[in-house]
């Protein structure tokens, strides 16, 4: 058995304490401001707080989630280190200098429940986010060729000529797109409880059943990255799907080479939802960094960034993905392309990018 969570959390929390506290004050040179984002929250809050009072500097809380709600999907909303963990952040809230959040909602929230009247900042995505040429797309599927073997295998047959010497699944030697490519839809996880990821395989099973015996639709890969704890649950799912002209799999990419794959791609998925329901999804703002359009999973405020219609698709099912994934891919690689995920695309060109 492991060990029992109240009894592993605070050894968790000492051995953090000790080494932010020595970066914070030993290591770091005198500051004027300290800035932190939260979460995590314990102990970063209390830690930064003193420093800040040591060093006479002023401590400005960079909002992303709060600590509590997150804990509160592991543990539960009742249990006394999530109730512990909402009074703690409330209290340093209230003594940080100044504050920025995420997204509108958090901050009306924030003014109701804290007092404290943050600045909205909205992510970007850096600058080396961006989309991808026809070379860049070429050398990145030729890196990963490996990793697309099994889905190769999969999808072989199902609509695709014989492989030249060179080309890639998605690229010709030449490095232009192959006219029978596959359509490319992406998502990230850290296969986590806040994404149900067995809605993107039922979506996946009613879009193949859909598009199996119609020659208007491409074949269709699907492939997932990132880490985390449910990875092999998710995993051992997809291993069951009986699929015939769409493939789902898995793949660790080196950091590089993830903006390259969603710069490459045809379509993003989201299924994050916030815990606190006042957070937007950084992976969306990664994928509209490379200009592409993306289905999302709905919740509070997601319509701070996923505008329906206009960069992006909204849905509450596994029914409205897969009607969705279909109006979206229907022609999406021919010539003539899919005119609604050309207007998407469209409504994503332009989204601000941090300046390195």
């Amino acid at each position: 058995p492991g060990v029992p969570f109240v009894a592993l959390a605070p050894v968790k929390v000492a051995a953090l304490i000790w080494r932010l506290a020595h970066v914070l004050l030993v290591r770091l040179p005198r500051p004027d401001v300290i800035l932190v984002q939260n979460p995590p929250s314990i102990p970063a809050l209390a830690l930064v707080w003193l420093a800040a009072r040591i060093y006479g500097a002023r401590m400005v809380i960079d909002w992303h989630n709060f600590g509590f709600t997150v804990l509160g999907q592991a543990r539960g909303d009742g249990h006394p280190f999530v109730r512990i963990s909402r009074a703690y952040e409330r209290f340093f809230a209230g003594r940080a200098d100044a504050h920025l959040s995420v997204t509108m909602a958090m901050r009306e929230w924030m003014i109701a429940e804290w007092g404290v009247e943050p600045t909205v900042l909205h992510d970007r995505a850096p600058d080396f986010f961006h989309e991808t040429d026809a070379q860049e797309r070429h050398a990145l599927f030729g890196r990963l060729a490996a990793q697309l073997a099994p889905a190769r295998r999969a999808l072989d047959g199902q609509g695709a000529s014989a492989d030249a010497l060179g080309d890639t699944l998605f690229s010709t030697a030449a490095g232009g797109p192959r006219p029978d490519r596959p359509a490319l839809v992406v998502s990230s996880t850290s296969w986590t409880e806040d994404e149900d990821f067995s809605l993107l395989l039922a979506a996946v099973e009613r879009l193949d059943e859909r598009i199996r015996g119609d020659d208007r639709f491409p074949r269709v890969l699907f492939i997932v990255t990132g880490k985390g704890p449910l990875k092999h649950m998710y995993e051992a799912q997809m291993a069951k799907l009986a699929l015939r002209k769409t493939h789902v799999c898995t793949m660790w990419l080196e950091p590089e080479d993830y903006p390259l794959l969603l710069g490459s791609a045809d379509l993003g998925v989201c299924l994050h939802t916030s815990t606190s329901g006042l957070d937007l999804p950084m992976k969306v703002v990664d994928m509209f960094g490379c200009g592409l359009p993306v289905c999302a999973v709905g919740f509070n405020c997601l319509g701070e960034l996923v505008k329906h219609g206009q960069n992006g698709l909204v849905f509450h099912n596994a029914t409205e993905l897969s009607d969705h994934l279909g109006n979206l891919l229907l022609g999406a690689t021919s010539p003539e392309g899919n005119a609604l995920l050309r207007s998407l695309r469209q409504g994503v060109a332009g989204f601000g990018r941090w300046q390195s």
